[in-house]
């Protein structure tokens, strides 16, 4: 089984600024994965704003 945790997408520039947001997301979907007892997780990023600068997961 699979797991796919949602969360909202950053701008590159804020990713760039390495903000914890990203990271502390990552850390917590294993922690939820681990808890859930799912050995294949992961996350996936949406959301992007209606700007146009990138945005983290369309490179992905």
């Amino acid at each position: 089984m699979k797991v796919v945790f949602s969360a909202h997408s950053l701008p590159a520039r804020i990713r760039a600024m390495n903000d914890p947001y990203e990271a502390d997301l990552l850390a917590t979907s294993r922690l939820g994965a681990a808890a859930a007892g799912v050995a294949d997780g992961g996350v996936g990023l949406q959301c992007a704003g209606p700007t146009p600068e990138a945005w983290g997961g369309r490179e992905r």
